[in-house]
C-alpha cells in the first residue's frame, strides 16, 4: 500500500484571551527599558541623479543630493526612469551596464572586461508606441568570472603612484542608455542611435563588527577589559633577542576599522636602558633626522599582469606618537631592565579611498607597521579597512 506524504499542518490561530491586551511595540525603548542589540540598517539616500543628452534624460533614484556620480554597492538595486522627447519614432531602448579593469606594470598592460550586461527596456515588438517615460530596475552585479573562478567585483578606483616599480590600476563602470529610432524624414536629427552614458561609482559597503574602545589608553583598560586589545609581538631579530630586547604593539582587538576611524595604539619596548635611550632622543621641529620610531599604515596593491604577480607598497597613514612617563633612563630604574611606552593614534590619510578587497587579479591588503630603523626592525601586521565607521550604524548592538 503506497504511503501518502502528508503536508505539515498549519500553525493554529490563537485568539487573545478575554481581558488580555496585546502590548504596544515601538522601535525605541520606553521609560525603564534598554536596548541590548539593534541592527539599525543604513538608510538609503532620497535624492535623484539626473543627466541628459539631447532628448534623452536618465533619472536614477535613491542617490545622495548633488552627488558627482551615482553610487551603488554589490547587489544594490538600480532603479530609475528613462525619459525621451519625441518617443513616437523610437524602435528600441536598451540599458547597458559595463565594467572594465585596466592593469599595467613594468611587463606590460592587461585589460579585463568585468561586466557586460544589457537590458531591453522597450522595443517595437511590444506593439504599442514607445512611452515618453520608461521606468526600470535591476540588481547591480557583485561578482565577475576570471577563467573558471568567480571573484568579487573590484570597486571603482584609480591607482597610479609615482616611483618604481611602475604600477597603474584603473577600474571603471558605466551605465548607458541606447535609443534606436526609425529612419524617417520627419526625424532627420534622430536617425540611427543616440547614447547617453553615465560613469558609476561602485563602492562595496562594510562596517566593523563592533566599535573601537571609547578609552584609547591601554593602562586603564588592559586589566578591566583585556579582550578589547590585541597584542602583536614584533619580530626584533635574532641579535636583539640575544640582548633581551622585546617590542609589542597593542591595537583594538576588532582588527576591522573604518577608513575614517582614528585607531589608538600602544607601543612598548623593553630591554637594557643603554640600548633604549636612543629611542627617545628629542627632535626639534627643524630637525631633519629620521624619527627613531614609526607606526604607520601601509597598503599593498597586488596585480596580476600577463601571468606575473607584482606588488607595490604605498604609505596611507602616519601615526602620531608620544612617550609616556617615566623615561627609561630614570635613576630609579634598573639599567638592565628598562622600558619605553608610546601612545598614539593612526588614521588613513584618504577617507574616500576604497577599503581592503580581493578580486583575484587585483587585491588590496592593509597593514599596520612598526618601524625602528636603528634596529632594522619593520614588522607588518595585517588589518582590514572598510568603507564605514561603526558610528554610522547606530550606537548599540553588534553589527554583521
Amino acid at each position: 500500500m503506497p504511503v501518502t506524504e502528508l503536508s505539515p499542518p498549519l500553525p493554529p490561530y490563537y485568539r487573545p484571551c478575554r481581558g488580555s491586551v496585546i502590548p504596544p511595540y515601538s522601535p525605541e525603548p520606553s521609560a525603564g527599558e534598554e536596548s541590548l542589540s539593534r541592527p539599525s540598517p543604513v538608510r538609503s539616500p532620497r535624492g535623484e541623479f539626473v543627466q541628459s543628452n539631447g532628448r534623452i534624460t536618465l533619472t536614477l533614484k535613491e542617490q545622495a543630493e548633488n552627488s558627482a556620480a551615482p553610487t551603488y554597492a554589490p547587489g544594490g538595486l538600480v532603479t530609475g526612469k528613462i525619459s525621451i522627447q519625441g518617443s513616437e519614432s523610437v524602435t528600441e531602448v536598451v540599458l547597458k551596464l559595463t565594467g572594465r579593469l585596466d592593469l599595467a606594470a613594468s611587463n606590460g598592460g592587461q585589460p579585463t572586461e568585468l561586466v557586460k550586461d544589457s537590458y531591453t527596456v522597450w522595443s517595437d515588438s511590444m506593439r504599442f508606441l514607445c512611452p515618453p517615460s520608461i521606468p526600470f530596475s535591476f540588481i547591480f552585479p557583485s561578482t565577475f568570472k576570471d577563467g573558471d573562478q568567480t571573484w568579487p567585483l573590484p570597486p571603482s578606483l584609480r591607482i597610479a603612484p609615482p616611483g618604481k616599480p611602475f604600477t597603474y590600476v584603473k577600474c571603471t563602470y558605466t551605465l548607458s542608455v541606447v535609443v534606436s529610432t526609425a529612419l524617417h524624414p520627419r526625424f532627420s536629427l534622430w536617425r540611427g542611435e543616440k547614447t547617453l552614458s553615465v560613469p558609476i561609482n561602485f563602492k562595496p559597503t562594510a562596517f566593523p563588527p563592533r566599535p573601537i574602545p571609547p578609552d584609547p589608553n591601554l593602562f586603564p583598560t588592559i586589566k578591566t577589559a583585556p579582550e578589547e586589545w590585541h597584542q602583536i609581538l614584533c619580530d626584533v631579530g635574532h641579535q636583539l633577542r640575544l640582548k633581551n630586547i622585546q617590542c609589542s604593539l597593542f591595537i583594538p582587538s576588532v582588527l576591522i576599522y573604518g577608513l575614517s576611524d582614528s585607531i589608538p595604539f600602544h607601543l612598548q619596548s623593553s630591554g637594557p636602558a643603554a640600548i633604549l635611550k636612543g629611542m627617545i632622543q628629542p627632535l626639534s621641529a627643524e630637525s631633519k633626522t629620521q624619527h627613531p620610531v614609526r607606526v604607520h599604515l601601509t597598503r599593498r596593491v597586488s596585480l596580476l599582469v600577463r601571468g606575473e604577480r607584482q606588488h607595490r607598497n604605498i604609505d596611507i597613514g602616519e601615526g602620531v606618537l608620544s612617550i609616556l612617563p617615566p623615561p627609561c633612563y630614570s635613576e630609579l630604574l634598573d639599567p638592565r631592565d628598562a622600558s619605553i611606552d608610546w601612545a598614539g593614534v593612526i588614521q588613513c590619510n584618504d577617507i574616500t579611498a576604497t577599503g581592503t578587497f580581493d578580486s583575484g587579479i587585483l587585491y588590496v591588503k592593509d597593514f599596520v607597521v612598526v618601524s625602528i630603523p636603528a634596529w632594522r626592525l619593520e614588522h607588518k601586521f595585517q588589518i582590514q579597512l572598510v568603507s564605514n565607521t561603526w558610528h554610522d550604524t547606530g550606537p548599540v548592538g553588534d553589527q554583521v
